[in-house]
């Protein structure tokens, strides 16, 4: 029979053309440890490194479990001081927008109006539009968290923000960007 040998430094390895592998000791190496010489099929082998591959998947699949739920658990502690910050600034914007509608409406009729009404129509639909996007905010937010609410409802608000995180920043941002051109068109206006 036909066998193609493999030497190491201690491990000789013969494979045979049925697939049958034999391990051994290699003839010239000093003498050591003696290893016994099993017949493995090579079926053998594949079921070893399949065992071996679905081991890591499970342990790859488990390390990124453990890295999402370390993710929400932090999100989730934090959403508290989140939610706080978020009040706080839904309330600053809603009073900008306030002043700035009564700015405007102070300013109807009057010469800077006139000259500037494309300027004043342009500041009208950025203000609708942060209402909008405001309005959205607050329904998702819901009330402020109080220190009076049950434990439950403070933690079910956590939950909620946390699930909510996506749709938030995706407002938020459009209110940065709205109240970034509702300045740049009150600097113009001021001009």
């Amino acid at each position: 029979m036909a066998e193609t040998t493999y030497a190491f430094s201690t491990l000789r390895i013969a494979v045979s053309l049925d697939g049958a592998v034999s391990l051994g000791n290699h003839e010239s190496q000093s003498p050591g440890p003696k290893f016994p010489s099993p017949e493995v099929k090579a079926d053998t082998v594949m079921d070893v490194f399949s065992t071996v591959a679905a081991i890591i998947s499970v342990a790859d699949v488990a390390s990124r479990l453990c890295a999402e739920v370390f993710a929400f658990v932090t999100a989730l502690k934090h959403a508290s001081a989140e939610l706080r910050r978020l009040n706080s600034k839904t309330a600053e914007l809603g009073g900008i927008l306030s002043h700035v509608k009564s700015l405007i409406t102070s300013y109807q009729g009057s010469m800077l109006f006139e000259r500037n009404q494309s300027i004043f129509k342009t500041v009208d639909v950025i203000l609708k539009a942060s209402t909008d996007d405001l309005q959205s905010l607050l329904e998702i937010l819901g009330k402020p968290i109080a220190t009076n609410d049950a434990v439950l409802n403070r933690f079910g608000k956590r939950i909620r923000s946390v699930f909510n995180e996506k749709a938030i920043a995706k407002i938020s941002l459009r209110l940065e960007g709205y109240q970034a051109s509702l300045s740049n068109a009150l600097i113009i206006i001021g001009r």
